[in-house]
């Protein structure tokens, strides 16, 4: 049967006709949502793009590429940064000294002199250049571009790893580092070059190691490496590396087979047992050594260098030049006697030969100095062939011929030969063979002279070995409980830190002094003698016996303070001046009885000691007028004062009042620093007659036309005080004469109640009639003293002595 299908009727096809309009609706609200988030997409990455090239039209290429370094220098400047070049000439030596700096870096401006200096000494054993290494687009700067700080110093040895230099950047301590580079090993033959190393050394580490059969194998290898990293680790050479290549001198020494690794130590000798590797020799040296002082040598920049020492108990810290080895070496020799706690003759022996050693080498540093100035003093100049002469300079940064640098008597006090080409030479003819056993021993002396006098040689004192130091001293360490250790320190790097501690070193005889703190009891003590074998023995002895007084650190400040207050005016009557307080002024002037003192404490470390100074100052200035009221400021960093006038925080602020010292008041920590809450303070501790005036002087802040009444009500409020002190002082009065009338004092508080009424009655008058003057406190002290019988100072100290 068939289906029939019912007709639509009108409501079907209108809603379906609404489902259509719906589904369109729906449709076109969908893709306007796309429509406008691809919209978006596309202007953000439009303007990316602009940005970016915009970015790279506007960027700055920077400019030129310049030489670093003057032409002619003997020091190869790759200044475009071609770092590949560089080491490429590095490896054709067998030494390089390479300076990656920075042009525009101040640093690598100032050294740049001391690197090239460096090099007119060394430069026919090494290799030296400088690279750019921020140059945009060089090698250098793409490849190590990890470097944060300049100028950075690193040597290469041939088939070794770059070893950097970290020391002071001067000649002196640069070229130290590198003879121990080019010769970081030690050959001895017997034990008395061993007990001269020692002598030299707080650790010796000798390799007994056979050379008959094999020159060296991994045994030489390994120390060789280990010496090698322990210049990069310890600059001053606390460490040094010896070896013995004979198995008889083996045998003598008392080492019956090879190879053998020992060190030996102040108090012992330890050996080492591991494998004959470079970095596990290196790892067990630092982690065995112990020594007796300790040669520091802070990075320069903020670190935890001292603070493992600090932390520990009292500390001994000796500032001398590190050239000047007499000192040090003085120190290791008490400090060997001061620790021998057990007493043990080997200590003592090796104490004794560090005097004897550092006689002779006082004895032959004189000798080498009258045979320097034989030399420079001949007329004949010895020239020495260099082997590389007018090298092309295979540089493209600089194509010009690299000429030699001439180093002579005049400049360089030897006389090197300059341009002077490789000549053949045969023994037949001795006397012009450069090559000659005579022609290099000239040569030795000159490059010894050379060396010796550009070196700078220390001012040595004579010392006298045979005078043994005080037997009581031996152990001393070990005798209490104050066990000091003993450190040492380069005065001309680190004058700051004796600075810090308040000892001037260019006061002080050859740069050098010592001082011994507490951290822990905040102890300072400074050696104030010359510094001497017996000043120091003396010294330790002294603290050990608790004779020591604790040395107080003053000093005023050395730029301009933030204590000067200008009023709007060119009058510089208008300016006040604060004194600057020191320890050596304290006593005198805050603790004179005859002066109300408030003291800013302050640290020029404080950032909001600076900020707050305006309040300070502010107040200053209003209350100047004020009789027997003094402002001052006092640097609590570099001034040190007994305990029972020291603050804790910076800054303070303490009220030192007339007559009664010891009942000073400090700034309320809980109240924030303010103009007002300053000023009450001030008040609140300052005696009736001398609160008034001091409110009187206040009142100044309202000088100007504009505040006028202000002022009124100011003078106003003056008088209200006034009024009722005067109605206080007659309550006193009134009780006087009623309850102690048989008093023996009665007579002498009458009187002083009496003069109090005078001087306020008088004030308040004058008050009364005296709106218009703008100096109030001035005029009336002025007033008082022509209409009172009194003298003002004497009145004035016995308003002191309240009842």
């Amino acid at each position: 049967m068939p289906m029939v299908m019912p007709l639509p009727t009108e409501d079907d096809i209108e809603g379906d006709n609404d489902k259509r309009r719906g589904d369109n609706k729906h449709q076109q609200s969908t893709m306007l949502f796309i429509g406008r988030e691809l919209c978006f997409l596309f202007a953000i990455g439009i303007t990316t793009y602009a940005a970016v090239i915009n970015l790279e039209s506007n960027s700055s290429k920077g400019p030129p590429a310049t030489p670093f370094f003057k032409r002619g220098s003997v020091v190869w400047d790759f200044y475009h940064g071609e770092l590949t070049d560089a080491l490429f000439h590095g490896v054709e030596r067998d030494f390089a000294f390479i300076m990656y700096y920075a042009p525009w870096d101040a640093e690598s401006q100032a050294v740049r002199g001391e690197f090239e200096a460096l090099a007119n000494q060394y430069y026919k054993q090494i290799y030296f250049a400088a690279i750019n290494c921020w140059h945009p687009g060089g090698q250098c700067k793409q490849t190590l571009n990890k470097v944060q700080k300049f100028p950075k110093f690193v040597a290469y040895i041939t088939h070794e790893n770059g070893i950097e230099y970290k020391g002071p950047r001067n000649v002196e301590h640069m070229s130290r580092f590198l003879d121990v580079l080019i010769r970081p090993l030690h050959r001895i033959h017997n034990n008395n070059e061993l007990l001269k190393l020692r002598a030299s050394h707080n650790a010796v580490f000798v390799g007994y190691i056979n050379f008959d059969r094999i020159i060296g194998g991994p045994a030489y290898r390994a120390i060789y490496e280990a010496a090698l990293k322990l210049v990069e680790l310890n600059v001053i050479k606390e460490v040094t590396f010896a070896v013995v290549t004979s198995q008889l001198t083996a045998d003598y020494m008392g080492v019956d087979s090879t190879p053998v690794f020992r060190m030996y130590l102040w108090n012992e000798t330890k050996e080492y047992n591991g494998l004959h590797v470079g970095e596990n020799l290196v790892r067990w040296v630092v982690r065995n050594i112990h020594q007796v002082t300790v040669w520091l040598t802070p990075p320069g920049i903020k670190s935890l260098t001292l603070a493992p020492y600090i932390s520990d108990g009292p500390v001994l810290i000796m500032f001398t030049p590190t050239l000047s080895f007499q000192n040090y070496d003085m120190l290791r020799e008490i400090a060997l006697e001061y620790y021998n706690c057990q007493k043990h003759q080997s200590v003592s022996l090796l104490a004794r030969y560090i005097a004897y050693h550092l006689e002779e080498k006082i004895l032959q540093l004189k000798h080498l100095d009258i045979v320097c100035e034989k030399q420079k003093s001949k007329e004949e100049n010895f020239n020495i062939p260099v082997q590389i002469i007018n090298q092309p300079w295979n540089n493209s940064s600089f194509v010009k011929n690299r000429k030699q640098s001439k180093l002579g008597w005049a400049d360089s006090i030897c006389q090197l030969g300059a341009n002077k080409q490789t000549i053949s030479t045969t023994s037949l003819f001795a006397d012009k063979d450069h090559l000659s056993a005579n022609s290099l021993t000239k040569f030795y002396w000159q490059e010894i002279c050379r060396r010796h006098l550009l070196s700078k040689p220390p001012k040595l004192n004579h010392i006298s070995y045979q005078t043994p130091l005080d037997s009581t001293f031996t152990g001393l360490a070990c005798q209490t409980n104050k066990t000091v250790t003993l450190l040492a320190m380069d005065s001309d790097e680190n004058a700051h830190f004796a600075d810090g501690l308040g000892v001037d070193l260019s006061r002080r005889k050859d740069h050098t002094a010592v001082v011994l703190f507490n951290a822990n009891l905040e102890l300072l003590h400074v050696l104030k003698r010359e510094v001497s074998r017996q000043s120091l023995v003396q010294f330790l002895q002294d603290y050990t016996a608790g004779k020591l007084e604790r040395f107080l650190r003053t000093e005023a400040r050395k730029s301009r303070p933030i204590n000067r207050y200008a009023l709007p005016s060119t009058n510089t009557t208008n300016i006040i001046q604060l004194p600057e307080i020191t320890t050596g002024t304290f006593q005198t002037i805050v603790l004179n009885n005859s002066q109300n003192v408030v003291v800013f404490y302050h640290s020029p470390y404080c950032a909001f000691c600076h900020g707050i100074s305006y309040v300070y100052l502010t107040i200053a200035r209003l209350m100047h007028n004020v009789p027997d009221l003094l402002f001052t400021r006092l640097d609590g960093e570099s001034n040190d004062l007994p305990w029972e006038y020291t603050v804790h925080h910076y800054p303070s602020i303490l009220f030192f009042p007339a007559r009664r010292k010891a009942e000073s008041r400090a700034f309320p920590t809980n109240l924030q620093l303010t103009v007002n809450n300053l000023a009450q303070f001030v008040l609140a501790n300052l005696n009736v007659e001398l609160r008034l005036l001091g409110m009187l002087d206040l009142c100044r802040r309202w000088n100007d036309k504009q505040s006028l009444d202000k002022r009124r009500d100011c003078i106003d409020e003056v008088r209200r005080s006034c009024l009722n002190s005067i109605s206080d002082t007659l309550t006193n009065y009134r009780v006087v004469i009623t309850r102690y009338p048989f008093s023996k004092n009665r007579h002498q508080t009458l009187q002083r109640l009496l003069h109090r009424l005078h001087y306020l009655k008088t004030l308040h008058l004058f008050l009364g009639t005296a709106h218009n003057e703008t100096h109030l406190t001035v005029e009336f002290l002025k007033y008082f003293k022509t209409e009172s019988d009194f003298n003002w100072t004497k009145t004035i100290n016995r308003f002191h002595d309240e009842l």
